[in-house]
Formats: C-alpha cells, sequence, structure tokens
C-alpha cells in the first residue's frame, strides 16, 4: 500500500464508529498530515514520473545519443527535489510545474518533432524508390537505414541548437 492509502486507512480506524486507538507515531504522523494535500501531491509526483518512465522507454539508441546532455539535466533537476523537497515543502508544486516543463520543453516536443520528421523522410524515400520514372537514381535512392538514421542524427542535432529554452536555463530559474 502507499503512504497515502495507510494515512487514509488509519484516518478511517480512529474515525466513529470505530474510534480504535492507533499506535503513538500514527497518530503524530496524522496530526501533522494534510489527506487532501497529500494525494494531490502525490498525484502530481506520479503524473510526472509516470511521463517521464513513458518517454525513456520510447527511446531509440540514436535519441538516447543525441538528447544524452537534456536528459542528464532532467535527471539533475529531479534529483534535486529528491535531495531537498518533502510532501510539506512549499516549493513542491513550483518543483513539479518545472519537472514537467523540463520533460515536455526539453524531451518530449524535440523528440515528437524529430520523429516526424524521419517518418516524413522516409516515406519520401520509400515513394522515390518505388516510383518507375527514377531508374538512373535507384542505387542513390534505395533506402538504407544507416543513411537515415545519420541523417535523424543531423536533424537531432540541429533542433537541439535551435531550442530556445534549455535547462541549464531552468536549473538557473530555480536557484
Amino acid at each position: 500500500p502507499t503512504l497515502w492509502e495507510v494515512l487514509h486507512e488509519a484516518t478511517y480506524l480512529m474515525s466513529p464508529p470505530l474510534c480504535m486507538s492507533l499506535p503513538p507515531h500514527v497518530c503524530v504522523v496524522l496530526s501533522h498530515a494534510d489527506l487532501r494535500i497529500l494525494r494531490e501531491r502525490v498525484t502530481m509526483l506520479q503524473s510526472v514520473v509516470q511521463s517521464y518512465n513513458q518517454l525513456r522507454e520510447g527511446l531509440l539508441d540514436a535519441d538516447v545519443q543525441l538528447f544524452q546532455s537534456k536528459l542528464q539535466s532532467v535527471d539533475n533537476l529531479v534529483s534535486l527535489g529528491t535531495q531537498g523537497i518533502t510532501w510539506n515543502s512549499p516549493e513542491f508544486s513550483e518543483f513539479i510545474v518545472k519537472c514537467r516543463a523540463a520533460i515536455l520543453n526539453e524531451l518530449a516536443t524535440p523528440l515528437q518533432v524529430v520523429h516526424s520528421h524521419t517518418r516524413s523522410i522516409r516515406t519520401i524515400v520509400q515513394a522515390w524508390s518505388q516510383a518507375p520514372n527514377v531508374d538512373i537514381f535507384k542505387g542513390a535512392i534505395e533506402c538504407r537505414l544507416e543513411d537515415l538514421d545519420k541523417a535523424h542524427m543531423r536533424t537531432l542535432e540541429s533542433l537541439q541548437r535551435s531550442l530556445p529554452l534549455s535547462m541549464e536555463s531552468i536549473i538557473a530559474h530555480v536557484n
């Protein structure tokens, strides 16, 4: 069970009609916990973690190589949160917003653009290779995946250089 579930169950057990007595340390924790806020924060954090994990699982090897510094920056931001932010920290919501922005702006959106461009390139090259009137280009047009992967890498590198918002600027904003 999650912390929220345990605290919720303990509150239920202490309330009428049960009115059970619980160990003193449970009562101390409950006296300092606002279950509504805790539940909201757990949900917010789960959403961020799920988004990031899904994004990481869908990365290609080329993506990992090209976005290595961005991935490291997001990991560093998350690490800052695990070291200094608690459920009761006033900056908890701000931290979640910064993590969401970093994941979306630094990783998810650029990856979607690159993957979309790569699909378009593959579609065009495939159409060219099947066209009957381009026999003189047949050897050059046949789709070599390694050449497309190199083009994918160059597109990713170009996109990384042109992104207006960097993780460094987000982290500088946090500090």
